[in-house]
Formats: C-alpha cells, sequence, structure tokens
C-alpha cells in the first residue's frame, strides 16, 4: 500500500509512535459489543463481528462517519497495518495507551486473535477506499455513530439539558441562553446544521425521541410540546443568534 507522509503513524526513525485514528475505530467496535436494543426494544446480537463478505454493524458505523472526514480510513488503515508488522511491542502498547486504548479492545467479542480481526476490518476498510470513500447513508445504528454524527447538537442537548439542569436554572431557556453565551458563530452554525440534517433522518416526533436518546439525551420535552416543537423553539433562538452576530 502506498502511503501519503501524514498517514503514517510513525514517520521517522526513532519519533515516538502516535496514533491518529484508531482508536476512533475501536470505540465503534466497544458501542456495538455489549448489551445493545433495536428501537423496537429486542436485544441485539454482537455488532463487532466482521465476515470477509459483510461488514460488521461498528464497521458500518465507522465507515459512515468516515466518510465525512476524508482520508481517515487511509490513516486508520496505516495504523492498522503497522499493528499486525510491529504486533504488541512495548512502544506500540504505550501508543495505544496514549490514546485510550485498552488490551481487551484489541480483541472481538468472540475472542478471535486480534491479527484475525484486524485483518478483517482491513477488508472492509480497504474497499471503502476503493470505492472512493463512499457509502450509503443511514439511520445511525449505535451510540457511538449518534453521538459522533451529531456532536455539535450533542453538546447541548445531552450536555447543557442533563437531567439535573433545572435544579440549576429556573427553565429551559436560562439554560439554552447559557449554553450559547460567548459562542462562536461557527459552532451554532454547526448546531444548526445536524438540526437540519435530524429533520431528514428523523423526521416524526417519535423518530427525534429515539434520536435524541441515541444522542445521549435524558431530559423531557418540556410540558405541552411536541419533541419537534421544542427542538423548532431551539432551531429559532440558535438562528437569531447567528443574526444578531451580524452573519
Amino acid at each position: 500500500m502506498t502511503e501519503s507522509p501524514d498517514s503514517s503513524p510513525h514517520r521517522e526513525m526513532g519519533e515516538k509512535l502516535e496514533f491518529q485514528e484508531i482508536w476512533k475505530l475501536l470505540q465503534a467496535y466497544e458501542w456495538t459489543r455489549g448489551v445493545n436494543h433495536a428501537r423496537d426494544g429486542s436485544l441485539l446480537p454482537p455488532g463487532d463481528l466482521d465476515t470477509p463478505d459483510s461488514p460488521s454493524r461498528a464497521m458500518r458505523t465507522y465507515l459512515r462517519m468516515a466518510a465525512r472526514t476524508p482520508g481517515s480510513a487511509a490513516r486508520v488503515v496505516a495504523e492498522l497495518e503497522l499493528l499486525l508488522e510491529r504486533g504488541p511491542e512495548d512502544d506500540v502498547l504505550e501508543a495505544l495507551d496514549d490514546v485510550g486504548v485498552e488490551p481487551e479492545q484489541l480483541r472481538p467479542s468472540d475472542g478471535k486473535d486480534p491479527d484475525e480481526f484486524f485483518e478483517l476490518m482491513l477488508v472492509h476498510l480497504r474497499a471503502f477506499i476503493a470505492a472512493g470513500e463512499h457509502i450509503e447513508d443511514a439511520v445511525p445504528e449505535s451510540g457511538w455513530e449518534w453521538r459522533e454524527r451529531y456532536g455539535a447538537i450533542r453538546g447541548l442537548m445531552a450536555g447543557a439539558f442533563h437531567v439535573d439542569c433545572l435544579y440549576d436554572f429556573p427553565d429551559r431557556d436560562a439554560v439554552l441562553e447559557d449554553h450559547i453565551q460567548g459562542e462562536q458563530v461557527e459552532h451554532i452554525e454547526e448546531m444548526l446544521s445536524d438540526i437540519d440534517d435530524l429533520r431528514i433522518i428523523a423526521p416524526t416526533d417519535d423518530d427525534l425521541e429515539w434520536a435524541l436518546r441515541g444522542i445521549g439525551h435524558g431530559l423531557l420535552t418540556p410540558k405541552g410540546m411536541t419533541a419537534w416543537q421544542w427542538m423548532e423553539h431551539i432551531e429559532a433562538r440558535l438562528r437569531r443568534y447567528v443574526r444578531e452576530s451580524g452573519n
């Protein structure tokens, strides 16, 4: 495989190893490894088991996010190839530990050898790159994907609007004002872009409630408002913030 200079986790002999992307890939797998439920409440099987013919649920979630950040798949391929080449050497394990990767994350839920685990990942990553880093969009399939895909609005919905926030503020509007006060317009626009995307992928109130749970939001919708009425109320305030900022 021909790598660009920026895709390799080690560029010069003696330089400390740095893994920039593999922790995200392994997080995607970690989120599908434990107990997960479908929208209807049924228990899902482990989602971290790739086969040569079919990507796992974890791989699909990672590839959809990689499609939004061109070049990330090439970086993770280079990092997986390094792991296969070097094995569990001390400096490799130290570099993985630096980005929060635990040794147990290097094996799938069925106990496969790490080499086989990574080789199966590479099949689908290389196919994705060969296809021009394109994958059909879909509703997120894991909590990891919901959080990664909607990171801007998540900061508000799962961060500021936490379950105890109304102990600190008189109402939800006060929480919203505190969250956006002094915020960069670019970030507010990212939040608005997330809402636009949610409008496509979660068009009904039930859909949006499911999406918000996936994002990590645990606060009840205000009394007398549907999920989308509340989100549109938030959206109107964010758009006014952008207008008032002169953009």
